[in-house]
């Protein structure tokens, strides 16, 4: 929700919007004071979330068998964890029960409650882009992001209702019933991983299959040629149905992106065609290679810009590149800078499809996001805080997980990052607190490229050095082995310039499945020195012996825009040979993605300190919720709302649109409750107890009542406080809530 500020008669208010997962202080709170104040007040949406959608993206080209399966080995931590949430005890000790009904060991307590109605979907990176015929239109390249279990290879999963999802319904709640056993529940999730395959479109298009599955208002069926432009068929209404289907309006929604290389969603318009064909792609203006934005950067088959150089010295070596800088399979990166134009989708569109509540159609018009439905009266519906997406992506490990900030950057740092040690993710918040997204994207504001050099797109060798490790890059035909450089073992000489450098490279446990990276050709008169072909003795052959990334740039630069949405691990494992290692395959993945699902699940965390005086917090909490009758109940800890506040609360449910002109709901309808700040035992036990008698709530910060740490454990490292709440159905499930503190004071 976009923050914003006004003025109300007898009050000076910063108004912020946002759900109780991130409901946040722009400064801390004083006592009050009898004088004009500044008022902070901030809106919570108090939700029970009972269900989850568990989306995954798989990347289906033809290098991805190795990581698919380490996927599947996976998700057993992962969907586990959420049907059987661990007990753990207040020093962070965890036990996995037999059953989500079993009790826990005395001190232990369930991290979350048991989810009862989960979702889960399949969906690939392969999907119709507007491209020449039979480049991406073949079965089994074209998914067109419809779900595993509704395409042929997929259609022996056993699937709920013949809906192409899995539904886990312990309860027997769902008509006719769901998935009632966990074992076959998981079971059936990895039958859906393994039936992605790698048959898949070259084009990955990671980003434009979950948006046209989740959130695109008008997915098209097909696109056809009219007069030499893609234009979309009809819109895709069996896509629409399995949306329906799948994503419930009140889910958390759980969206997991795996791939190995960069998004290509490619925008369907005219010179799309080329992109796939035989014919050389157009030669970049001189402009673009340093400054891609730059008003003179232009294709050299476009007419000069005005006030540009009527002569270009790349243009001048022809409108259109060679051969030999122009491989097919390597068209999707760096476009702007090597075509002069660009062709894929802005990385806005995404953004905007996972964080907006207004998003445009194909025609240009402001329409609904479907991923946020119109609030329903008395319900929860999703909103962007309700959302998490999940990359695990090519960038190197070392660069996104939790290390000794004092050896950072310095030689030998890999002494802090032994073997042994479990793998534990960094938070968004924490990439952003130690700068790692600059680590690993560059600025955008001033055009410094990544200080990774691992995580430059690059068909030359690159230099630098890890910052991380501070082991530098080994150049090709040095000598250099796999372990040469602990992350991508060394560079290596691309003579044909089809391939782009490793991001990251990891052994393989056994030899692909599918056919090796490491062709004959490779070996016949020239040593392309290819680490990933490398033998222990230094020698290569064609049998490949390592699995590699490349920089996925554009996922992550969707990953850095939503901030606390987002969880990133690395496609790169640190552990391949033992299952037991907490570092084993994506298992620190899952653990993240559970992290971060608790947290949602748990979340009352405050971005801002409150300040505590000897009364309590000089905050008042306000339940508004539309009854038939209004009535504040003193033995349910509610009271009357003093007519300032109410006239403040009712201003911002119009604010807010939850009522006025443009909604049809009376803003007087709304029947108004303080909730009151626990008092003696009660507050007593709220701020240390897992049972509490009475209710009201209390606010738990790590450091101002340590008693209560346990209950912030959860909360990422900038927002270590929350309020919590206490006795049932406080606040009222659906209710909106409105926390008012007063501030310092001011002369306005």
């Amino acid at each position: 929700m976009v923050i914003s500020s006004r003025k109300l008669v007898g009050a000076s208010l910063l108004v912020t919007g946002g759900l109780l997962t991130a409901a946040c202080l722009d400064r801390p709170v004083s006592p009050l004071k009898p004088q004009t104040t500044n008022s902070v007040v901030f809106s919570l949406r108090q939700e029970t979330i009972d269900k989850i959608d568990l989306l995954f993206m798989i990347d289906n080209s033809s290098s991805m068998g190795d990581k698919q399966d380490m996927l599947k080995r996976a998700i057993p931590k992962l969907v586990g964890r959420l049907v059987n949430p661990a007990c753990v005890s207040d020093s962070g000790d965890r036990q996995t029960m037999a059953t989500p009904d079993a009790a826990c060991p005395d001190g232990y307590r369930r991290e979350f409650k048991p989810l009862e109605d989960i979702h889960v979907g399949v969906i690939t990176s392969s999907v119709e882009l507007g491209l020449v015929q039979g480049v991406c239109k073949d079965e089994g390249s074209n998914d067109n992001a419809k779900l595993i279990g509704k395409l042929p290879r997929g259609s022996h999963i056993a699937t709920y209702q013949n809906k192409g999802f899995l539904a886990w319904d312990p309860k027997g709640k769902l008509d006719p019933p769901g998935e009632a056993d966990a074992s076959r529940l998981i079971e059936n999730v990895q039958e859906m991983v393994t039936a992605v395959g790698e048959s898949g479109c070259g084009f990955e298009a990671s980003l434009e299959a979950w948006y046209r599955f989740l959130v695109d208002p008008e997915p098209a069926h097909a696109f056809r040629d009219v007069g030499g432009e893609p234009r979309p068929d009809f819109v895709d209404e069996d896509l629409l149905q399995q949306r329906r289907d799948f994503l419930r309006p009140d889910s958390l929604l759980a969206l997991v992106m795996l791939t190995d290389e960069n998004d290509c969603s490619v925008v369907p318009k005219s010179g799309v065609k080329d992109l796939a064909s035989d014919d050389r792609m157009p030669r970049a203006s001189s402009a673009c290679s340093t400054s891609p934005d730059d008003p003179c950067c232009y294709s050299c088959t476009d007419a000069v810009p005005e006030g540009c150089p009527a002569t270009d010295v790349e243009c001048s070596k022809g409108e259109r590149l060679s051969e030999s800088d122009d491989r097919l399979n390597l068209r999707c990166f760096q476009q702007k800078s090597r075509f002069g134009v660009d062709y894929l989708h802005p990385i806005q569109r995404y953004v905007d499809g996972l964080t907006q509540e207004q998003i445009k159609d194909s025609s240009g018009r402001m329409v609904r996001n479907p991923l946020f439905p119109e609030a329903v009266q008395g319900g929860f519906v999703r909103t962007p805080k309700t959302v998490l997406v999940a990359g695990i992506l090519g960038v190197p490990w070392q660069d996104v997980v939790t290390t000794d900030d004092t050896c950072a950057g310095e030689a030998g740092c890999e002494s802090s990052l032994p073997l042994g040690a479990p793998v534990s993710y960094l938070t968004a918040a924490e990439l952003a607190a130690q700068k790692r997204w600059g680590m690993i994207l560059g600025d955008p504001e001033t055009g410094a490229p990544a200080t990774d050099p691992l995580m430059w797109e690059s068909v030359e060798e690159r230099t630098g050095s890890n910052p991380v490790l501070g082991a530098p890059l080994v150049p090709a035909n040095s000598g250099g082995t796999p372990s040469s450089n602990p992350i991508n073992g060394h560079e290596w000489n691309i003579a044909e310039k089809n391939d782009l450098q490793f991001s990251c490279i990891f052994p393989l446990a056994q030899p692909p499945a599918k056919a090796s990276e490491c062709k004959t050709e490779q070996f016949d008169g020239q040593d392309l020195d290819k680490p990933i072909c490398e033998q222990p003795d230094g020698s290569y052959t064609t049998q490949q012996t390592y699995g590699r990334a490349f920089p996925t740039r554009r996922e992550l630069e969707v990953l850095a825009q939503i901030e606390d949405a987002a969880v990133l691990a690395s496609i790169c494992p640190k552990e391949v040979t033992d299952e037991d290692s907490p570092s084993f395959g994506y298992s620190p993945a899952a653990e993240a993605i559970g992290d971060r699902v608790s947290g949602l699940l748990n979340g009352k965390c405050l971005r801002r300190e409150l300040e505590v005086t000897p009364d309590g917090v000089s905050c008042k909490v306000v339940e508004a919720t539309r009854e038939d009758s209004c009535s504040c109940d003193a033995g349910r800890g509610r009271r009357a709302v003093a007519s300032d506040l109410d006239k403040v609360v009712r201003g911002q449910l119009k604010d807010n649109q939850t009522c006025g002109a443009d909604t049809g709901i009376e803003c007087d309808s709304y029947c108004l409750c303080e909730i009151e700040q626990a008092r003696d035992e009660t507050l007593s036990a709220c701020l240390s107890e897992d049972n509490v008698e009475g209710f009201g709530w209390c606010y738990i910060n790590e450091e101002a009542t340590p008693e209560g740490e346990r209950f912030v454990r959860d909360c990422p490292a900038d927002r270590k406080q929350l309020l919590r709440f206490v006795g049932d159905d406080t606040p009222k499930n659906g209710a909106d809530v409105y926390v008012a503190c007063r501030g310092v004071p001011t002369n306005e």
